[in-house]
């Protein structure tokens, strides 16, 4: 029954106001011939057409407008609901496997690359250990970069150990096994640097790598988990997490 009674009176109040619009219109055209000395020439007979045709053709282009506006600002509001910022990054990670050597001579080897971040800019080749990390990204949002990159390792313990992000030159002997297949480090895929000022496309997805750097440890136990977080442009948080084990760490 309110349900009823709600659009009862919506539909009265819209009613009144079509109404009052309507008998305006013709008021304003009857004072514009008062100012300009016309309305002698409309006769007493038509004076009466006059207010009443010019009542209804008012309430019709006022109802159209009316309605008009209305779709108008339904598609409006459709925009807004559908606005790709409403959407976001996803991601997910591929592989997370350990840099036992992280610089290599070789001439069958490929040369990979990439720039620190953070404070904690620590060298490849600190005492400590060196992780490799293969990820997924996708965007349902607006175009964006990525950007402000963390990672942690808790340990089954409850410790939490930042891992630094430092610049690196890695060469990769091969393909790195992932839960999608084989994968090739290639430098134009390192996510810090291809994801810092070239956008991601709104529908589109990433595969790339990134490398961390853990002070003070030379092994991590089976059942650690790694937590990555990184930013969009609109200062949105991205989180991520992975258990270390087999069979692809």
């Amino acid at each position: 029954m309110e349900a009823i009674k709600w659009i009862i009176e919506g539909l009265l109040q819209d009613l009144v106001v079509k109404i009052i619009a309507s008998c305006l219109v013709p008021a304003c055209v009857w004072l514009i011939l008062f100012i300009l000395g016309l309305e002698a020439r409309v006769t007493p007979p038509k004076r009466k057409v006059f207010w009443i045709a010019g009542f209804f053709v008012a309430f019709l282009v006022v109802d159209v407008l009316v309605e008009s506006a209305r779709h108008f600002n339904g598609q409006m509001e459709d925009i807004r609901t559908a606005n790709p910022r409403h959407g976001r990054f996803r991601a997910g990670f591929l592989s997370a496997f350990k840099i036992n050597n992280p610089i290599q001579s070789s001439t069958n080897q490929i040369t990979v690359t990439m720039s620190g971040v953070g404070p904690q800019n620590a060298k490849i080749d600190q005492n400590g250990a060196n992780f490799g990390l293969i990820l997924r990204i996708e965007n349902s949002g607006q175009p964006s970069v990525a950007w402000n990159w963390k990672v942690s390792i808790y340990l089954p313990s409850g410790q939490q150990m930042e891992a630094a992000i430092p610049s690196v030159a890695v060469e990769s002997a091969g393909p790195i096994a992932t839960i999608i297949g084989p994968y090739y480090l290639k430098m134009e895929d390192n996510l810090i640097q291809s994801l810092a000022t070239s956008p991601l496309p709104t529908g589109a997805g990433k595969i790339g790598w990134m490398i961390i750097h853990m002070n003070g440890i030379n092994e991590i136990p089976i059942g650690s988990r790694f937590i990555l977080t990184f930013d969009d442009v609109f200062g949105r948080q991205t989180k991520i997490e992975h258990e270390w084990g087999p069979p692809f760490n």
